[in-house]
């Protein structure tokens, strides 16, 4: 099949496009989780005030969150998910050219509320767009192919950060910001509508937004999802575990094992490469294993990995604690996320997505204070066992869900 062919087949071309669009955003996630915070301290900033500051703006996100899902099932997801490339540059851009801190902070601010624009809803874009929403096994491995591209674009990331970080730590952000600009015209282009169906109501905008919340919330608090309920108040606890680790891992290589910020962004790149396959073991688990289980190994194993992570006094063992955590971490987001589409309908898919991701962002601040007020009462070891802790706790906790 020649290159016209394949681009002219709505089918692929929509894959093609989103798989992208998984790739940009995991070359973002990559830079901004491993080195957002060190960048903050390499220009004089408290660890403490910038985590604290990090919670604060997934605060803004929690609140564009709901709306930015209205406007996408009752107006247009491309639209959304074209206006969140385009501000997310201009984050970026900011980053790059800021140095006060109240400035940093308004552009950290506007990347997460940019981020709003896109969360679930470009995912809801393709899962209509194939029309996938019903199949559960073709859910979970289009899970695994997001994650293997979104993957792709992490080991690029960190790539890139070996080597731009050494010579110029901040034009990383100019890159960032160049490659959303650059995404936003690709879709602008090339990005397609199709088995979409606004939600249709004769109310305004702000009617509009409450009467698909109370849709979603009637939804999500009939007797039927009460096992989805208890699926996303357990997954919730996970949530926060990850953030908190995914938070602390760059100040224990950088301030406990005396790694640079460049060698960090290679260290994440390699162990990228390392976990690649991971998202298809997720799919292959939970075939061979029910959700349940799944998620209940799945977390005790993550704790297990931030122990061996946290108290390893070796380069090499903490790479290989932060290898296994990641591996299992992607595994475990392709089981989750595929199980959690499964539970939600079409018509109100990009506003429960949002919904969904409420619960993420409120984890994010919750971890995001947590760690600002262990670091100051206990320290970085300390806190890491405590992060430990939770994500065992959380495997006990699934064992309350139906086989």
């Amino acid at each position: 099949m020649s290159f016209s062919q394949y681009w002219n087949n709505f089918e692929k071309r929509t894959k093609a496009l989103f798989y992208s669009i998984a790739s940009v955003n995991g070359f973002r996630r990559q830079l901004t989780s491993a080195l957002m915070l060190l960048y903050f301290i390499s220009l004089g900033y408290d660890a403490s005030l910038v985590a604290l500051m990090f919670g604060i703006s997934r605060l803004f996100l929690l609140v564009f969150e709901f709306p930015s899902g209205t406007v996408a099932d009752h107006y247009s997801r491309k639209k959304s998910v074209l206006f969140s490339f385009l501000l997310m540059s201009l984050a970026f851009f900011g980053l790059y050219g800021f140095e006060s801190f109240l400035l940093l902070s308004l552009a950290f601010v506007l990347h997460d509320v940019a981020w709003a624009f896109q969360s679930g809803i470009s995912t809801a874009w393709v899962i209509d767009n194939l029309n996938i929403g019903e199949h559960k096994k073709k859910m979970a491995n289009f899970y695994a192919k997001y994650f293997f591209f979104e993957k792709s674009g992490r080991i690029i990331g960190g790539l890139a950060g070996l080597l731009i970080v050494a010579s110029s730590f901040k034009t990383i952000w100019l890159v960032i910001a160049l490659l959303n600009l650059s995404m936003f015209f690709i879709l602008l282009i090339f990005m397609e509508e199709k088995n979409f169906f606004p939600v249709k109501n004769d109310h305004n905008f702000i009617k509009k937004m409450f009467f698909q919340a109370k849709e979603s919330i009637i939804f999500l608090l009939s007797n039927q999802k009460k096992e989805f309920r208890k699926f996303l108040t357990i997954g919730f606890f996970g949530d926060l575990s990850l953030q908190m680790f995914y938070l602390i891992a760059p100040l224990v290589l950088a301030q406990i094992l005396g790694i640079s910020e460049s060698n960090i962004a290679g260290i994440y790149g390699l162990i990228s490469v390392l976990v690649l396959a991971s998202p298809f073991v997720g799919e292959k688990l939970l075939s061979s294993w029910n959700l349940r289980s799944s998620m209940i190994r799945g977390s005790i194993a993550l704790g297990l990995a931030i122990l061996i992570f946290t108290f390893s006094k070796s380069i090499i063992l903490s790479v290989i604690g932060l290898f296994l955590f990641e591996f299992i971490d992607y595994a475990l987001a392709t089981i989750y996320q595929s199980a959690t589409q499964n539970f939600i309908p079409s018509k109100n898919r990009a506003s429960l997505s949002s919904i969904v991701n409420v619960l993420w962002h409120l984890s994010f601040s919750l971890a995001a204070g947590l760690i600002a007020l262990s670091l100051k009462l206990f320290g970085l070891i300390p806190t890491g066992m405590f992060v430990a802790l939770i994500s065992i706790g959380v495997g006990f906790a699934y064992l309350k869900l139906k086989e």
